[in-house]
């Protein structure tokens, strides 16, 4: 009996060993051997913990420094935090038309969020650090078969070439045609597809040809818009809403979002919800410069059915989709729309901009240096008695606005003042006028070579057969010469020539002959015209713009120039500014890379004369 009890006793403390060895393995007092799985290195991101390497036990979840389970670990031992890598970013002023100020702040340089302080907790939005500002833009219409046209920003009333040096903003615009049924109208739903751009046309520093853009189109699956990177994605497909949205309207809103290299576009029902319907990445980040309406050849449905952009706005520093500052952008018919301008001292008058809104109530009223500056109201005229950059203020009611009238004086002692060339052929065309003109009926075409009949508008009495014209342009001229022909006496534009319109040709020789710059050669031509109209007031001057070459020294200067002269002649009556320079490509020139070819004339310069009303 002893004996038995003396075994029983051995064993007991042999089991007892035995669970003091598995106790040291064991989960939460359960005895049993942990079953590791490895849980392999994460980095951490700026919105996701990371961790170091570790076993965890499949059954107790208990977490281990190495594979042997000896070394338990806490779960805070083995995260990596989430975490942002800030930068700061200083106060930015933003003082010039389209720059936006911003606060200080820091952005990290892994996600591009930003926030208030560098521990990065907290967050601000881009509204919250970027200043927003909202400028309306003007509408664009093209109404013939192939073209561009720019569309501009109102800014305090004024009138401006749009130019954002800002990588984010916001642009909101309906894009259709205007004439009523031209595009709802199932029969338009053709297999003769028609489509026009929205180009975003960039700064670029290389030679590509590539501008961003956005397309809308129409075609026998229905309407569409496309992207550089994604060609069409129908409406219909993305919300019927849209679909019907541009069969009511023949177009649709598109709200066009910018965030530097990125671009997303979305569409506008008529209940104000946006659908994205295309995205794309830019080539660069470079600055907007201007947007233009393209139609193309081919792709408008007839010359009674322009295309449109209207109703537009750009919200500078803005990024997000939803918000509605689009909506506090104050139309351009509830303000006073004036320009700044130049006048000359011991020269007429010359006619500056104001527009008032329909509803305007009160007497305009003029506050400016009267010392500097004689102006009339009721002709929109000003005098310039000083030299300088002079304020103008103008309030009408409640309404305000301010220009700047740059008043300059003339200095004629320069090699630009040298006697015209072609003194003998200018007294041949003077006793042509005499001869064949009938005054007051007769359309002159002056300028320079690219109106000289002798040499390169060789076609122009076939193209003008029957027609009161004539053609007087002579080669090399500049505004120079012809200033000089207006204030010389017995010249080819003496006194007696009082045409019923000017078609005028002028400004290349002005940069590639004289060098001069974009905004002295804007100032030459503008100073010119105010003479001409001086000299003939009852006359109509139509002009074209200064065409590229293909020596593209002073390509730049050419299209600010011609920016320039399409918002003075905006407003005038009594002049038509001719937007020809992009048809006007080196395959519409001849083989000097300079003058048109002779169907340029009859295809792009007659019609561009006809379509501005021109008989």
């Amino acid at each position: 009996m002893k004996r038995t009890k003396k075994i029983f006793s051995v064993l007991l403390v042999a089991a007892l060993a035995a669970a003091s060895v598995l106790s040291a393995a064991s989960c939460a007092g359960d005895v049993h051997e942990h079953t590791l799985r490895q849980m392999k290195a994460k980095e951490a991101t700026c919105f996701e913990d990371g961790n170091l390497a570790y076993w965890e036990c499949t059954e107790c979840k208990k977490l281990f420094a190495d594979a042997e389970g000896e070394d338990e670990v806490a779960a805070e031992e083995v995260t990596l935090p989430a975490h942002h890598t800030p930068q700061f970013v200083a106060a930015v002023k933003g003082d010039g038309t389209f720059e936006t100020s911003s606060i200080a702040h820091y952005v990290c340089t892994v996600c591009g969020s930003m926030f208030a302080n560098e521990a990065c907790t907290l967050p601000l939005t881009s509204e919250e650090v970027y200043e927003i500002k909202t400028y309306a833009l003007s509408d664009a219409r093209v109404a013939v078969s192939n073209g561009t046209s720019a569309v501009k920003a109102y800014v305090d009333g004024v009138q401006t070439t749009l130019s954002v040096a800002q990588l984010t903003f916001g642009l909101r615009i309906f894009l259709g045609w205007e004439t009523d049924g031209c595009v709802a109208d199932e029969a338009k739903y053709s297999p003769e597809p028609y489509r026009l751009n929205l180009n975003l046309d960039t700064q670029r520093t290389d030679e590509s040809k590539f501008y961003p853009r956005v397309m809308l189109g129409c075609d026998t699956d229905g309407a569409w818009v496309g992207t550089n990177d994604s060609p069409k994605t129908y409406l219909a497909d993305v919300a019927a809403s849209l679909d019907d949205a541009f069969r009511e309207d023949n177009g649709v809103y598109l709200v066009v979002l910018r965030d530097g290299e990125d671009v997303a576009v979305y569409g506008e029902d008529k209940a104000g919800e946006r659908h994205l319907v295309g995205e794309y990445t830019l080539l660069d980040t470079t600055p907007l410069l201007k947007v233009t309406l393209g139609v193309h050849d081919g792709f408008c449905l007839s010359a009674d059915c322009p295309a449109v952009a209207r109703d537009g706005a750009i919200a500078i520093g803005l990024t997000d989709a939803e918000s509605g500052v689009f909506d506090d952008v104050t139309s351009p018919a509830e303000q006073i729309i004036v320009q700044d301008t130049n006048a000359w001292v011991d020269y007429p008058a010359a006619e500056f901009t104001l527009v008032l809104p329909e509803d305007a109530q009160g007497e305009v009223v003029y506050s400016y240096d009267e010392s500097k500056l004689s102006i009339d109201g009721a002709a929109h005229t000003v005098t310039a008695l000083a030299a300088g950059r002079h304020q103008v203020k103008v309030t009408c009611g409640e309404l305000e606005a301010r220009f700047f009238v740059t008043c300059s004086t003339v200095d004629k002692s320069g090699a630009w003042w040298q006697n015209p060339p072609h003194a003998a052929y200018d007294e041949e065309l003077a006793q042509k006028y005499s001869s064949e003109g009938h005054n007051g009926e007769t359309t002159v075409f002056l300028g320079d070579s690219f109106f000289d009949e002798r040499y390169f508008f060789t076609n122009f009495s076939a193209l003008f057969a029957g027609e009161d014209a004539l053609c007087m342009g002579i080669s090399s001229t500049t505004t120079f010469d012809w200033e000089q022909y207006i204030l010389a006496e017995n010249t080819i534009l003496s006194a007696s020539m009082q045409p019923k319109a000017l078609v005028v040709n002028l400004g290349t020789n002005n940069f590639y002959d004289d060098k001069r710059s974009t905004a002295d050669t804007a100032s030459d031509l503008q100073r010119l015209f105010t003479l001409m109209h001086d000299r003939m007031p009852d006359t109509h001057i139509y002009y074209f713009s200064i065409a590229q070459r293909l020596d593209t020294a002073f390509a730049g200067n050419v299209s600010a120039v011609n920016d320039r002269m399409e918002e003075w002649c905006r407003y005038k009556d009594w002049i038509t500014f001719l937007d020809v320079e992009e048809q006007v490509t080196t395959d519409k020139l001849r083989d000097d890379h300079v003058h048109p070819l002779p169907e340029t004339y009859r295809d792009i310069y007659l019609p561009a004369l006809r379509d501005a009303g021109w008989h």
